[in-house]
């Protein structure tokens, strides 16, 4: 009992990703559709082809980023278009190159939702396009390192 008080705790804590979210992002895919085929992104596991795909656009750093279902609420599919699409556009005003992608459930318990992944982009800018987005977290990579779920509730 007293560790589930904790838990109930930890969720409720501004900057903390409720526990059953978080497990929900480590258990998914999250796809990027670039021009040598489809790459697999998977919260904390290494991936030389999303390296590959740094190095072939001279950059260092990348984020995938949704915009769908803000902090996990369900919305319409047209509103849910209508947020990627926006955040798409402040990605390319801001100068970043973005590849569409997809992160799929392992389980299938949700819907895939539309994404996007923003090369060279900083972690610090990744985590501002996030939270603006109202996203809980986004996934970050960088070239020789595994991908990694962050949280955007302290931006």
């Amino acid at each position: 009992m007293k560790g589930q008080k904790r838990v109930r705790h930890e969720q409720r804590r501004p900057g903390r990703i409720p526990a059953a979210i978080l497990e929900a992002y480590r258990a998914t895919t999250f796809w990027v559709e670039a021009p040598s085929g489809r790459i697999a992104l998977r919260d904390g596991e290494p991936s030389a082809q999303l390296d590959e795909l740094l190095v072939k656009h001279g950059v260092e750093s990348c984020a995938f980023i949704t915009a769908w279902n803000p902090k996990s609420r369900q919305l319409a599919a047209g509103e849910n278009a209508r947020r990627q699409r926006e955040l798409e556009r402040r990605a390319t005003k801001q100068g970043y190159a973005i590849l569409p992608g997809v992160g799929a459930p392992d389980d299938g318990s949700w819907t895939p939702e539309r994404s996007c992944l923003v090369l060279g982009i900083t972690r610090a800018a990744a985590l501002r396009l996030g939270a603006a987005a109202g996203q809980y977290a986004i996934v970050v990579g960088r070239e020789a390192k595994p991908a990694k779920v962050v949280s955007c509730l302290s931006v």
